[in-house]
């Protein structure tokens, strides 16, 4: 269970350490505000290293990360940079989130298994291709998920939702 911003950086530190989260579900208890944090380093950050990979699943249970901010010119940022899990009941509200290639709100690149009830308000600005307001590239099924923020970027493939769908 996740109920802190402290359990999230935790999440975020032993999957960019790269320990596996195969078959292991993460459940969020209550909302978290990280307007404390100036710059968000992405759970699966594959930027720094192409084995920091989510694996799992993350359900938010319904409930809302707020003012997400991320900062960083380099490819695969969002909440999640890369995932080969599931994505569930999680909204993010406020924030920003600027990067480079495959970068969207929630996720910057999603590979295989689905997203479901996900939404998002945040601002996606990015340098680079695939560009979305939920996520840069979805390789799964998108169920039930909306975006609302600004997306903008210099690149091509940018949309409201997400920037490429790869299959």
């Amino acid at each position: 269970s996740i109920s802190t911003k402290e359990e999230l950086v935790a999440l975020a530190n032993y999957v960019n350490s790269g320990k596996n989260t195969s078959g292991l579900t993460f459940i969020f208890g209550a909302d978290i505000d990280l307007s404390s944090i100036s710059n968000w380093t992405p759970i699966g950050d594959y930027s720094t290293n192409t084995n920091y990979i989510f694996k799992g699943t993350f359900d938010g249970n319904g409930h809302v990360i707020k003012n997400l901010t991320i900062n960083r010119s380099v490819d695969y940022q969002g909440l999640f940079g890369w995932v080969n899990g599931s994505i569930k009941n999680i909204g993010l509200e406020g924030g920003s989130v600027i990067g480079n290639s495959r970068t969207g709100s929630l996720i910057g690149r999603m590979n295989a298994n689905s997203i479901d009830n996900c939404y998002s308000t945040c601002d996606v600005t990015a340098s680079g291709a695939y560009i979305g307001g939920l996520a840069g590239v979805a390789d799964s099924d998108i169920n039930n998920c909306y975006a609302k923020g600004d997306v903008k970027s210099t690149g091509n493939h940018v949309g409201g939702l997400v920037g490429g769908v790869y299959s």
